[in-house]
């Protein structure tokens, strides 16, 4: 390489090098950040308030007479844990909304720093042929000599010979310095390109470390959210446990009946309204009432080939309690029908039909349990299971292996609850399935 070329090159490297200098941190694109920390700061104080109820608990465990106490703080601390659980939740919402940001930016930057190579790549191409050019007008003039032209215009044999040679060299230094202008024009251009695209890698890679960093807190997050689910359920078997104790027909019995019969339909209500808000069609969600009657028509609803929904739980077809009134456990009314047998704990859950889940979580009530979006309006639920398999917003198909059936949350036992709804409104759900699977 000659040392124009290696001049040329070491200029590119200072050109390089002062982008670089130049270049500041990147500021974190999180306009969601303190929302974080308020829910981190929810959290803490909802910790504390945990700790103290297990110290009251600790407290008065060995005392009988006080047996309702126990209970009520028992409750409590099932309250306290599900706001928990509920703070993590939103947290991770937050935290997968930022990482579709991150990634949509990263995937921007990445065609940005392509697009600007490719610039940076063409303008040090016309920076080299410009720079062959002047480098061969310099060395014809060191070769021609000095005294060259003086000599072209002395040897003309006229005046007007002596003025076109004239106007003709005028011309040739016009063109050497508008040579040397433009390259040093295409060299600043080519500085800029290169600052622009290093700072564009740098914000890159300050972008895809926070990625790292989101997807991790993520992690800690669910690891966080499945023990807060874990001390849910345990909690609320505990409970249950003391309150099974209570004379059945004394006021504090009662009282605790209807605990469980408002803490459901509070919860029945809000998924009502999740429903209204968020399915893909919602039916007949001109109100929020639940519903014993029939459907016009099951198969239309489900938009399906199928006539029927898929039985939910294979090789157990034994239903233990049906839809409609009832007086089980303090509860009036009974939105589903039970599913179980001998031996049903940790046995597979199928989707009944395809769609996607609009709500994989946890909750005092119903323990863990997936609501799936089926379309037209239609949609199914899956309670009190010991696993869940599927997150929210993941496609599912007919048959998929969704969950394990468990005892979580207000339950005297293993079974799968099973619920249809159409729009947010439930209705019986052996409307929907084969008669050939039941008896």
């Amino acid at each position: 390489m000659d040392k124009a070329k290696r001049a040329f090159r070491s200029f590119l490297c200072t050109c390089l090098a002062l982008g670089m200098f130049l270049l500041g941190p990147g500021r974190m694109p999180y306009a969601k950040a303190a929302n974080i920390e308020d829910l981190q700061d929810e959290y803490n104080q909802l910790e504390q308030q945990i700790a103290a109820n297990k110290k009251k608990l600790n407290a008065i465990a060995s005392d009988m007479e006080n047996q309702q106490a126990y209970i009520d703080t028992l409750n409590a601390q099932v309250e306290a844990t599900q706001k928990q659980a509920d703070v993590l939740q939103e947290r991770i919402g937050l935290l997968n909304s930022d990482i579709s940001s991150l990634n949509r930016q990263i995937e921007s930057l990445n065609t940005k720093i392509t697009q600007t190579q490719a610039k940076a790549d063409d303008q040090q191409k016309q920076i080299e042929e410009t720079f062959e050019l002047l480098k061969k007008r310099m060395r014809a003039m060191y070769m021609s000599g000095g005294g060259t032209q003086l000599a072209f215009l002395l040897e003309a044999g006229d005046f007007e010979t002596f003025l076109t040679r004239t106007e003709l060299l005028r011309g040739v230094a016009k063109h050497d310095t508008e040579l040397a202008n433009q390259l040093s024009e295409e060299l600043e251009e080519f500085n800029k390109l290169i600052k622009s695209m290093e700072a564009d890698k740098a914000s890159l890679q300050t972008q895809q470390e926070t990625l790292v960093a989101r997807k991790k807190d993520v992690q800690a997050s669910a690891q966080q959210l499945s023990a807060k689910e874990d001390e849910i359920n345990e909690n609320v078997q505990k409970t249950n446990s003391y309150i099974q104790q209570l004379d059945k027909n004394s006021s504090a019995y009662r009282s605790q009946m209807k605990k469980l019969q408002a803490d459901r339909d509070e919860i029945d209500a809000k998924i009502a309204a999740y429903i209204r808000e968020h399915a893909s069609s919602s039916g007949n969600s001109g109100s929020s009432s639940n519903s014993g009657g029939s459907p016009s028509s099951a198969s239309s609803s489900q938009g399906t080939t199928s006539k029927y929904l898929l039985w939910p739980l294979p090789g157990f077809h034994q239903i233990t309690s049906y839809f409609g009134p009832r007086d089980l456990a303090g509860y009036t009314y009974h939105y589903g029908i039970d599913i179980s047998g001998s031996g049903v704990y940790g046995h597979d859950i199928v989707a009944a039909e395809s769609g996607t889940v609009l709500l994989a979580q946890t909750d005092k009530s119903w323990g863990k349990f997936i609501l799936i979006d089926h379309g037209n309006g239609m949609l199914t639920r899956y309670a009190h299971c010991s696993k869940l398999l599927v997150s929210q917003g993941d496609k599912v198909t007919r048959g998929q292996v969704i969950a394990k059936v468990g005892d979580t949350g207000n339950v005297t036992g293993p079974h799968l609850h099973f619920e249809v709804y159409e729009g947010d409104q439930r209705y019986n759900p052996l409307n929907y399935l084969d008669p050939k699977d039941y008896k």
